[in-house]
């Protein structure tokens, strides 16, 4: 049986059992499964130019869903030690990282014009306070 993932670690089962497709049993269903992953992806907010997500993107880069990346990171991230880029991921991630649970508004809806050198210092405040990073 052949599992295959999405970036997000999806696995491609079925929605009302949890089991996953054989696609040697069921071709017709799995691909409808996969089209229906597909179409959720492409639904996804994609960052607009002048947001932080899209400035983040820009500078660790996009991973693709092939495992290569869809935006080669800058030289900048590329330079960093692994454990730092581990460190900044943790801060940086637009799902999960400490910046987005901080700020409670997807990255992508911040504009960079309205980061300030007092709204950075608010949200380093309250970050450090939540979560002592």
């Amino acid at each position: 049986m052949i599992i295959l993932s999405l970036t997000a670690g999806e696995r491609i089962v079925d929605p009302a059992t949890k089991a996953p497709f054989d696609p040697d049993k069921e071709p017709e269903r799995f691909a409808a499964r996969i089209q229906d992953m597909k179409e959720i992806l492409a639904a996804l907010p994609t960052p607009k130019a002048g947001s932080l997500l899209a400035l983040i993107e820009e500078w660790r880069g996009v991973p693709g869903t092939d495992g290569r990346p869809k935006r080669d990171p800058s030289p900048e991230w590329q330079a960093l030690a692994p454990a730092t880029r581990k460190s900044y991921e943790r801060v940086i991630d637009p799902e999960t990282g400490y910046l987005r649970r901080t700020v409670r508004s997807p990255l992508d809806k911040v504009h960079l014009p309205a980061i300030t050198t007092p709204n950075v210092v608010m949200i380093r405040n309250k970050t450090v306070k939540k979560f002592g990073f």
